[in-house]
């Protein structure tokens, strides 16, 4: 009421304010609650999210924009108790200061589609996305704070052998993105999860090469 507004929209989040998602309204099949859960719990029990609120939504409509999920990073300014929620980490930078943090909410959504959903697509899907959420909590741990993120993801691609890439999403691009491949290295690495389907043009991710490294340093990191 009282907006100029016709598309209808979805409210997720788990951070101290939602966000809001437009959706078109043509009647559309979502994953199956089961499925997610198992392979969410999978993903849990593969690397925990211990110290941040993780939520899962599994939307009945489809994104306007067509994607089939996205994870997103929030804020939560107060515990449970009414106090202020503030978290000393050491910065990345490694000179000794200490970066602020308020509490960490990663959440996913999962789109809902006009076919039904195949289970290969949530396995991939879901365990793809929890990818993205680790990335967001290993960067927190590592002192990065929330838009100094596209610095660690440089980092990684030099040790993924990437020397360019998009600074921005764009058309037939998916593929050559940081973010994506960083994810769906952890869905190999971590849960194997349909491994047949690699999009990229880097290699499959192993646990001897330097992309290992990398995650089991940032698995002791994250404890």
């Amino acid at each position: 009421m009282g907006r100029q507004e016709s598309l209808p929209e979805y409210r997720c989040g788990v951070g101290s304010y939602e966000r809001t998602f437009k959706v078109d309204p043509f009647p559309c099949y979502a994953h199956d609650l089961e499925r997610v859960t198992i392979i969410a719990k999978y993903c849990e029990e593969a690397f925990p999210l211990k110290d941040a609120v993780v939520g899962l939504y599994i939307l009945s409509h489809d994104f306007i924009d067509r994607i089939n999920g996205l994870t997103f990073e929030d804020r939560i300014y107060k515990r449970a108790d009414g106090s202020e929620w503030d978290e000393k980490i050491p910065s990345y930078k490694g000179d000794g200061s200490i970066n602020s943090f308020d509490g960490q909410a990663l959440t996913i959504a999962l789109a809902g589609k006009r076919i039904p959903i195949m289970p290969s697509m949530t396995r991939y899907l879901v365990s793809h996305e929890y990818g993205h959420a680790v990335f967001d909590y290993v960067a927190r741990k590592m002192g990065y704070q929330e838009h100094e993120a596209h610095l660690l993801q440089a980092d990684y691609m030099k040790v993924r052998g990437v020397e360019s890439w998009p600074k921005h999403y764009t058309g037939a691009q998916w593929h050559v993105t940081p973010g994506e491949i960083i994810a769906n290295d952890f869905r190999i690495l971590f849960t194997k999860q349909e491994m047949e389907f690699w999009p990229h043009e880097v290699p499959l991710p192993a646990w001897s090469g330097a992309e290992g490294k990398w995650w089991k340093h940032a698995a002791e990191i994250s404890k």
